[in-house]
């Protein structure tokens, strides 16, 4: 979609009349030529740009492109069409282009034409006659002034260096004359706006400037001379604009008050010039200069406006105009030379006293504005945009390596302590200002008196003093209140230069007095950005070895005894002022504290996961004489880095991937006595909105059959074939899907299990009841929230946040299936979402330009979770069976490359202010510890502080977490949002000790929503956690609907390659999963051989984490991968 077209966007195109101007003055005038060409591509190109009025932008800038190419490589034979067709062309395309984004798409034409014919005469043409034309005068102003950019465009000015500044003058002063009679001011304005801007710039860039005016005002007697009345036109004009800024707006006057100091700077002498400003502008008398120059300029002297104190007072005081004009255009020798006597401005009097030179009475000018208070928001800006500048020439001539560095020195001294903390002062009370531009330039203030207080203190060897004045700051600071943006923002810019052992010293609890300011929500990224900068600049200071490269994370690794030593006072800094925040009532403060800070302390050490669950493990630490044991379970969930997000805004997606026959269904759905993925997340659900009711939970449900979208919550009858469609934000949904509200688990089941009879499944030789469309079942979860807007009023928004569970059906071999001509049909399409799901994931794995998401209607709706803006996790469904061991390999490796896939999780949320929007997060059951975990079991070192070993009969962590064993060895908390006591609810907490189930036909399988601190006892479904027998059961169903389950020794350990034994279900009765048949000693022999090859395999293929450490073979149990959220832990 072009520019044009697109929402909100100005429409981009070249104007009417350049094509009226091409078509008179090129091709009714070179027809011939053009004709005699017409097979040159050069002149194919032009005649296209020519004839291409009704062409959109991208057209047009692309011939214009194109046209540029063809000159490069052209020869001299094109040197005629260059002269009469081109080089007119780029002129007039130069001049007549409505706005300077399309203008410079002819500079490179322009200069082309210029090294082809050594000569620029008709751009001069076609310049003079511009300025005639009848165009507004802002358009030719800015033409002039974007000319100016440019070594062409500079000598054309320089060439016609008279016209233009007639131009400027004569058309500057008519407009002043058209405000008295117009209806139109604003126009007006505008236009002379950019005329006095492009003067000011035409003096000051222009090199025919100093030639042409350079001598004329030194020499000067009367006002006779032509030059001389331009430019007393010009001051005349200049000062009533600066003197009514009611009649012309304040930006309008900063720009004259500029250009002012452009003609004055026109002086040759550096005293002349200093004391015609004096005279004009400061003094209650007249110096000879001031004198001399208003009797030329046909002004009396001295200047009424400014006389006596007349220019300082009242809101709109020209002064003000001056002196930020003058800081930026007077020449630096005439600022810092000194004055003849010291000067007393009476308005300066009480704060100042006497000055030595411009540059101080500049100083104490602009000082004297920022602290007036007048109301004028707009005043202030251009009074601290003069101090910001002031400040700025200081610096530079500081670090300037010539001789007026001593007299910059010099000049430096009016920065007193006593006038740095006027500055400083200004800074705290603007900072956090409504108006964006006032901050900016508070901003700028304070940043770079720093860095002139630094420069000075190196200079006069006052180190000492500096630091004790920084010293003294801070604590001032530290005093300040805790919710303000100032207070932050100022700590992180002095966190360089006086170090941590000040905070700390000051103040030994700023870490949790920084954390509970962070129920605010507009100050939880200042707040985050200085913690984590104190944080990492301690990391600096104490382990020198662990500086980070350029662009890389600080990383604290425990290499020996006194690191280790060194990364627990680390973590001891903050993690009770993090537990303290994360055990407290305040949802906001919890979520705050943990997306800001949390995980990239996490991600900083590892260890300090384990850290602080051994303090929420411990009752008897002495951290919770400090907690709120109340809120213990919050804490819980906040540690773990993988947490549901949906009820936070994010979407999330869960689906089941496999062969046909693996257990997918099973997985998602479950039965009665075995609940899958979906009803437990209904149970999450239901759960939290117990807790917070006002959250509004709507269900829809989908079934692609044959590429064909159905919904699964009409009557068979009324079900229509439905489109997937696109929004203006490029998020993907079905048209006229159904959605329905439900406000319990029984309008859930309702109409799940009714909507489900009429998903599509047919038996196969492979399948009883094989699924032959992919099923997408979709949550969407509205929750209000309510909290402190930026302007510290209270402010109500909501997030939306959806999950979708889908339950994908799985690939076929149409030789093993026995399928017949219609389920042929099905398979194929079937196989033809999963091919092109496969290569969705190869091209981004691959950073293809493409990704063929639109190829199949399944990975079209998927978008947002393969490398979208969603949370997104794979279940893994391997099938045990012998003959599908090639199929078992492949879902492997096709689940290998998913976790390679980045998602960009973004929230949804509908109100005024910004979210407080945690980095990239990732969606699944994995702790980020496990890295380290894994690690240490590979090269067998004890796994990190508070953990077991998964396959130890030990208790984890103290009595309370317990470790789920996937199959890839990696062991994961898993945890619930509910609260511990939830009366009428679905949930209870159990109080029985935990139970270990040996029935082969009982699954010992724990929903990844329980708790790591309780059992958790669902209605007439109970399901126990057994810390002493960390147990992993994968969900299968064989053909006849039998589930498959197996369940681990509770003393299991660690298998080697080569005697590995099979699960208890399978040494006592092991039925083909596709015949039914009992399997004898003799298979089951040969199976193990031919699974203990493949694990060969894959440890040449790196893929050791496939192994499983909990006596289950990885082929035989269902193996969890996430992806979405960011590199690869492992």
């Amino acid at each position: 979609m072009g520019d044009k077209e697109r929402p909100g966007k100005k429409a981009i195109r070249l104007p009417s009349v350049l094509f009226t101007k091409w078509k008179t003055e090129v091709v009714d005038k070179h027809s011939s030529l053009l004709s005699q060409h017409s097979d040159k591509p050069l002149v194919v190109t032009l005649t296209g740009l020519f004839d291409g009025q009704d062409q959109p932008w991208e057209k047009q800038s692309s011939l214009l492109k194109q046209t540029v190419k063809l000159l490069k490589s052209g020869g001299n034979d094109q040197q005629q069409l260059v002269k009469d067709v081109v080089e007119p062309m780029a002129a007039l395309g130069y001049f007549y282009a409505s706005e300077n984004n399309t203008r410079r798409l002819f500079i490179p034409l322009l200069e082309l034409a210029s090294r082809y014919l050594g000569t620029n005469g008709v751009l001069a043409s076609v310049y003079t006659d511009y300025l005639d034309a009848d165009l507004d005068d802002a358009h030719k102003a800015l033409t002039i002034y974007m000319t100016l950019e440019f070594d062409l465009g500079r000598q054309l000015i320089a060439n016609t260096y008279e016209r233009t500044l007639h131009y400027l003058v004569e058309n500057a002063t008519q407009q002043q004359q058209c405000l008295e009679t117009t209806n139109d001011g604003d126009q007006v304005v505008l236009n002379l706006h950019y005329l006095i801007k492009t003067t000011m710039s035409l003096l000051t860039r222009s090199e025919a400037t100093e030639p042409m005016l350079g001598q004329v005002l030194h020499s000067a007697t009367t006002g006779e001379d032509h030059y001389v009345a331009l430019l007393g036109d010009l001051t005349r004009l200049l000062l009533d604009v600066t003197t009514h800024p009611d009649l012309y707006g304040k930006d309008c006057c900063q720009v004259a008050s500029m250009a002012l100091g452009a003609v004055i700077n026109l002086g040759k002498d550096d005293s002349f010039v200093r004391d015609w400003i004096l005279g004009w502008f400061f003094l209650d008398f007249s110096t000879t200069a001031s004198a001399h120059m208003a009797t030329l300029f046909g002004m009396t002297s001295p200047l009424e406006a400014f006389a006596g104190n007349a220019g300082w007072q009242g809101k709109d005081a020209p002064m003000l105009f001056i002196i930020r004009g003058m800081i930026s255009t007077v020449r630096k020798q005439v600022l810092f030379l000194p004055c003849d006597t010291d000067l007393a401005i009476s308005a300066l009097m009480e704060s100042y006293g006497s000055v030595h030179n411009l540059h101080e009475l500049y100083f104490a000018g602009a000082e004297y504005f920022c602290m007036m208070d007048n109301g004028d928001s707009l005043g202030k800006v251009i009074a601290f945009d003069a101090m910001a500048t002031w400040l700025l020439e200081l610096k530079n001539r500081m670090l300037a390596k010539d001789q007026e560095n001593d007299n910059a020195y010099e000049a430096s001294k009016i920065l007193t302590n006593a006038n740095a903390d006027r500055l400083i002062h200004y800074v705290w009370n603007y900072w956090d200002d409504p108006v964006d531009a006032l901050q900016h330039r508070v901003r700028s203030i304070f940043e770079l008196l720093l860095s002139i207080l630094d420069i000075k203190a190196a200079h006069y060897n006052e180190e000492e003093e500096h630091r004790t004045y920084l010293f003294n700051l801070l604590k001032n600071l530290l005093l300040m209140d805790w919710h303000r943006k100032v207070k932050y923002a100022l700590m992180t810019m002095l966190v360089a230069k006086l170090g941590t052992d000040a905070y700390f010293k000051l103040e030994p609890e700023v870490v949790w007095k920084c954390l509970r300011a962070m129920d605010s929500l507009s100050l939880s990224s200042q707040i985050g950005g200085f913690v984590l900068e104190l944080l990492n600049r301690r990391i600096l200071e104490t382990a020198s070895d662990c500086k980070p490269s350029k662009g890389q994370h600080i990383k604290l690794i425990a290499k020996d005894d006194e690191s280790k030593v060194l990364i627990d006072r680390w973590i001891a800094l903050w993690a009770i002022p993090m537990l303290r925040c994360l055990t407290s009532s305040s949802d906001i403060l919890r979520q705050n504290a943990s997306g800001f800070i949390l995980q990239p302390l996490f991600k900083t050490n590892v260890d300090s996961v384990w850290y602080l669950l051994d303090i929420l493990n411990n009752d008897q630490h002495p951290a919770w004489e400090t907690l709120d044991r109340r809120h213990r379970l919050h804490a819980f969930i906040s540690v773990r880095p993988l947490i549901d997000r949906v009820f936070d805004g994010y979407d999330a997606t869960i689906f089941a991937y496999g062969v046909t026959g693996s257990g997918k269904t099973f997985t998602m759905e479950g039965i009665k006595q075995e609940p899958g993925i979906i009803p437990n997340v209904v149970d999450l659900l239901f759960a939290r909105k117990l807790v917070c009711p006002a959250i509004q939970i709507t269900m829809s449900y989908m079934q692609i059959l044959k590429e064909t979208v159905y919904d699964m919550l009409v009557p068979k009858h009324k079900n229509k074939p439905l489109d997937i469609r696109e929004d203006s934000d490029r998020n993907i949904f079905v048209a006229n899907l159904t959605e329905r509200q439900i406000e319990t688990y029984d309008d859930f089941q309702k109409l799940f299990y009714a909507a489900n009879k009429g998903r599509s499944t047919a038996r196969t030789d492979l399948n009883a009841t094989s699924s032959r469309s992919h099923a997408i079942l979709t949550f969407k979860v509205k929750t209000s929230h309510h909290g402190l807007s930026e302007t510290g009023q209270q402010q109500d928004f909501m997030t939306t946040g959806k999950i979708n569970l889908i339950d994908l059906a799985g690939s076929e071999d149409n030789r093993r299936s026995g399928n017949g001509k219609l389920r042929m049909v099905e398979s194929t399409a079937i196989n033809k979402s999963l091919f092109v799901l496969g290569q969705v994931v190869e091209a981004l794995n691959s950073g293809s330009i493409r990704v063929p998401y639109r190829d199949s209607k399944m990975t079209r709706i998927l978008q947002s979770s393969l490398g979208g803006n969603a949370l997104a996790m794979m279940i893994v469904n391997l099938a045990p069976g012998y003959s599908l061991i090639n199929d078992t390999v492949n879902t492997l490796n096709f689940a290998h490359r998913t976790r390679i896939l980045r998602n960009t999780p973004k929230v949804n949320v509908r109100r005024s202010i910004r979210s407080p929007v945690p980095n990239t997060r990732r969606w699944g059951i994995v702790q980020p510890a496990t890295k380290a975990i894994h690690q240490n079991t590979q090269q067998n070192r004890p796994p990190p502080r508070g953990v077991q070993p998964a396959h130890s009969s030990k208790k984890l962590c103290g009595q309370h977490p317990s470790i789920v064993t996937h199959s890839n060895k990696r062991p994961s908390f898993i945890s619930a949002s509910t609260t511990p006591t939830l009366k009428k609810s679905r949930y209870t907490i159990s109080s029985k000790p935990p139970i270990k189930y040996t029935n082969s036909r009982s699954s010992t399988w724990i929903p990844p929503s329980l708790s790591p601190t309780t059992c958790l006892a669902r209605t007439k479904n109970q399901y126990y956690t057994n810390p002493e027998s960390p147990s992993i059961v994968d969900i299968g169903r064989s053909p006849k609907g039998t589930p498959l389950t197996r369940t681990t020794s509770a003393t299991a350990v660690s298998p080697s390659l080569s005697s590995l034994p099979l699960p208890p279900p399978l040494q006592q009765r092991l039925a083909h999963p596709y015949t039914g048949h009992n399997v004898d000693e003799e298979t089951i022999t040969i199976t193990r051989t031919k699974l203990n090859k493949m694990r060969e395999k894959w440890m040449l293929l790196g893929k050791q984490e496939l192994l499983s450490t909990s006596g289950i073979d990885p082929i035989e149990a269902n193996v969890a991968y996430e992806f979405g959220g960011g590199p690869s832990m492992h």
